[in-house]
């Protein structure tokens, strides 16, 4: 098992470091917040990703360095350019579903599910379920990405970052115990930045609208997810619990306003997402037993691709 002190050490200094980065700009404004959100919670992930064992390496061969230096700067971008105000809302929509629909396909690219990598005839969907796998994965972020920046533009979104931000520390145990033991090791300073980010935004008041963070959040816990399930162990039901786990933060706005105030919905919508991470985390773990030590695995994750212990039959991978 991980050192926990370890572990509560690395997210208190991603938290911090977020939060830095974020308070340096200065300034509330949309465009300027957006990139500063952005900019912590991308180093903060990178440095405590780092500090586990996994330096970003400039290479686009595996499918985590393409998460890092493909995915997560195209959602930053996104969310950036749908901050200027002078940018119509249905453009802004369209630019993040292309970036919804590519994130599926960039982290699957020569895998054994979309190429013959391992030889003639090996590749493993068919046109048609290529797809439907596809199209419906990009649907599903797309329809997450979408209801919690609505949520967001309520009102100030901290209540629906901290949400998302359990959600990710809930996935980062049950992607280990799903035998994606580097997908985990991602969502642990993710997590962390992700409180920092919300911490640190109650210095001003945060306009609304302001999503950069939530859809930063969104779009990593689906890649990891995704790899999670189709390179290792994860199972359908704990993927879509954790996917859609945060859109139980809707569920507080239908309470009546004046019997529930804000602080009330904000502790509701961290509560009710609490249950499908927590559920996700234990049908996961019933059938996995942890490696002797999960130290002993750093220099094989720093030399190596995604690193999957599984359980049974092992899936297709880069």
């Amino acid at each position: 098992m991980p050192d926990p002190l370890f572990l509560l050490a690395v997210m208190a200094g991603a938290a911090m470091l977020a939060a830095a980065v974020m308070l340096a700009w200065q300034a509330p404004a949309a465009v300027r917040l957006a990139l500063g959100e952005g900019l912590g919670i991308g180093i903060a992930l990178l440095a405590g990703s780092g500090i586990l064992g996994r330096w970003v390496r400039w290479s686009l061969a595996e499918s985590e360095d393409r998460l890092l230096l493909i995915v997560l700067p195209a959602t930053i971008v996104a969310e950036v350019f749908a901050a200027f105000r002078a940018v119509p809302r249905w453009l802004a929509w369209a630019v993040r579903f292309i970036v919804a629909a590519g994130v599926a396909p960039v982290l699957l690219f020569n895998s054994l599910y979309l190429a013959d990598s391992a030889g003639p005839q090996t590749r493993l969907w068919t046109d048609g379920q290529t797809v439907l796998w596809l199209g419906g994965l990009a649907a599903a972020l797309g329809t997450v990405w979408l209801l919690l920046v609505l949520l967001a533009r309520r009102g100030p979104s901290r209540s629906v970052l901290l949400s998302l931000a359990v959600v990710c520390a809930g996935a980062a145990p049950t992607l280990m115990v799903s035998g994606y033991l580097t997908g985990g090791a991602l969502l642990i300073p993710f997590a962390a930045a992700l409180m920092g980010t919300a911490a640190a935004s109650c210095v001003w008041i945060v306009p609304h609208g302001d999503s950069t963070a939530v859809g930063f959040g969104v779009v990593l816990l689906f890649a990891l997810l995704v790899m999670g399930r189709f390179f290792a162990d994860l199972g359908n039901v704990s993927a879509g619990l954790l996917l859609f786990a945060p859109l139980l933060a809707w569920l507080p706005e239908f309470l009546p306003g004046k019997r529930f105030p804000p602080w009330m919905r904000a502790i509701s919508r961290i509560a009710l997402v609490t249950v499908p991470a927590a559920l996700a985390f234990y049908l996961a773990q019933s059938c996995f037993i942890w490696p002797p030590s999960f130290f002993e695995l750093k220099s094989e994750w720093r030399s190596s691709g995604p690193l999957c212990l599984h359980k049974g039959t092992s899936r297709a991978g880069t």
